[in-house]
Order: C-alpha cells, then sequence, then structure tokens
C-alpha cells in the first residue's frame, strides 16, 4: 500500500495539480493583500555566513511580526534569503505601518510597492505610464528594472521600451540617464510586476535579540541615550537601571530627556526600567 501511494504521488499529474494549487493560493493572497512592502536588509547583515544570516532574517522577521501585529492582525510577514515582505489589508493603517518599520533596527530601508500582473512589455510600459504621469510632469527622468524569473526580454530592453513610451506620452518629461530628477523604479518577478511608489530609509544596524543582553545606567544626561540608541543598533536588548537621587524631579527630567525619550521608538516592546 505504501509504495502504491507514493508511485500515485510520483504521478505527473498529481504534481502539476498541487503546482497550479500553489500558484493559485499564492496569487489570490497577493490579490487580496490591500498594501505590499518590500524590506532591504542591512548590507552587513548580507555578508554573513549562511546560518547566521539566516538567523539574523528569522529573528527580523519575529520583530516585525511583534510591532506590527498592533497595527493590523491579519498582515502577513514572508521572509526570503535577501528581503522581507510585508502584506497588510488595512489600508487606513498604510502610514502607521510603514512609520513603524522605519524603527525598526535591521532593516536598511523600506520599498512602498504595487503588485500588478503583466502580460508583455507593453502591458508594463501602461501600468508605468498610469503610475508615474503626474511625478513626471516638467522633470527629467530615467527608468531602472530588476528582473527575476524566465523572460524573453532582458531588463535594458524594458528600460528602453518603458523609458521611450514615458517619453513620447509625457511632452513635458525629458530622458536624462545621469542625476535624473525622477528615477522610475520597476521590478519584474516571473509574471508580476511591482511598481515601486516609494523608498523609505530605515535605521540600519542588526534585529534586537541577535546580540546578548545589556544593562545600561540612566544618568539624566543625553550620553545615556546615545549609548542606549547605539547598543539597539548592534543588535542588544537594552534594560535600564536607574538611581533615584534627586527625589521626583530627577525623576521626570530622566524621563523625558534621557533614555526614556527615545526607548519607545527605537526598542519595541519596551525592555525592564528599574528604579533605586
Amino acid at each position: 500500500m505504501l509504495v502504491v501511494y507514493f508511485r500515485a504521488w510520483m504521478q505527473p499529474q498529481v504534481w502539476a495539480a498541487v503546482f497550479f494549487l500553489y500558484k493559485s493560493l499564492k496569487a489570490c493572497q497577493r490579490t487580496i493583500a490591500a498594501m505590499k512592502f518590500i524590506i532591504k536588509l542591512f548590507p552587513e547583515i548580507t555578508i554573513k555566513s549562511q546560518s547566521v544570516r539566516l538567523r539574523f532574517i528569522k529573528i527580523l522577521t519575529g520583530n516585525i511580526r511583534n510591532v506590527l501585529k498592533h497595527y493590523d492582525e491579519t498582515l502577513a510577514v514572508v521572509r526570503h534569503w535577501d528581503n522581507i515582505e510585508v502584506r497588510a489589508k488595512d489600508e487606513n493603517q498604510r502610514l502607521a505601518i510603514r512609520d513603524a518599520l522605519t524603527r525598526i533596527p535591521g532593516i536598511h530601508h523600506i520599498l512602498e510597492v504595487e503588485d500588478v500582473p503583466f502580460t508583455d512589455m507593453h502591458d508594463i510600459f501602461e501600468k508605468a505610464l498610469v503610475q508615474y504621469r503626474d511625478q513626471l510632469e516638467g522633470k527629467t527622468f530615467c527608468v531602472r528594472v530588476k528582473r527575476r524569473g524566465k523572460h524573453d526580454f532582458s531588463s535594458i530592453d524594458v528600460e528602453r521600451y518603458v523609458g521611450g513610451g514615458l517619453n513620447q506620452h509625457i511632452e513635458s518629461a525629458r530622458v536624462k540617464l545621469t542625476n535624473p530628477e525622477v528615477t522610475v523604479h520597476l521590478e519584474v518577478e516571473d509574471d508580476r510586476l511591482l511598481l515601486i511608489k516609494g523608498r523609505y530609509e530605515g535605521i540600519g544596524g542588526f534585529p534586537i535579540g541577535t546580540q546578548e543582553d545589556v544593562l545600561s545606567l540612566i544618568s539624566g544626561g543625553f550620553d545615556s541615550g546615545v549609548s542606549s540608541y547605539m547598543l539597539m543598533r548592534r543588535g542588544c536588548r537594552v534594560h535600564y537601571c536607574f538611581f533615584n537621587l534627586g527625589g521626583a524631579a530627577h525623576e521626570i527630567g530622566v524621563a523625558s530627556g534621557g533614555a526614556l525619550s527615545v526607548e519607545p521608538f527605537w526598542q519595541l516592546p519596551p525592555r525592564a526600567f528599574c528604579r533605586y
């Protein structure tokens, strides 16, 4: 019985059906998502060994999920070898999610993209024209394309075709390959087109939890906050210790001007704060 079951699974028709179902579910998930962010890793993570890199990506994915679940419990965080995808449905939380991502250590930059299907290069041009027409009015521009998958065209072919089409259909726009005012970024992945709507810089560093925990002594000056922030960017989970020698006024001053004023901004969830 086991042999018969194994042979049945090895039939090409079975694998074809499974593959079709997988692609359909994946496309459906992409269609349902109202917004999508592509998170690029801090470059220092990408030069680590394979095992260390995978561990860092896994920890960063968990940190992102823990932070963003407060804004949208239904969002999906999917990790890949060179980036992390965040897909969410609640359009009202777009700015909050984007702002939160810029505060998480380990992220180099965030791309806000529109994920749409395409059929050929002309279809890519038409979608790019709708997306970027208003941005290119009266501006110099160039087109940059990244491509993954098997296609009958190259990245340069898409750049030339889309760039030429935009130049013809937008009279006030002008092509400039070096230092243009607007760069049209496109990414082609298999049968999907990613229209990049915006790029937002992260704080870089290593994900929180990849290094050992540390204890930060809070004195009330800004040096405590700066040193704590620098350790957070290196992947350390920071705990605080405060010796209250000046009464309530001293404690209020530390809370408003010291490390606690930046701690919720950079490190989530908040760590312990000990008073002595």
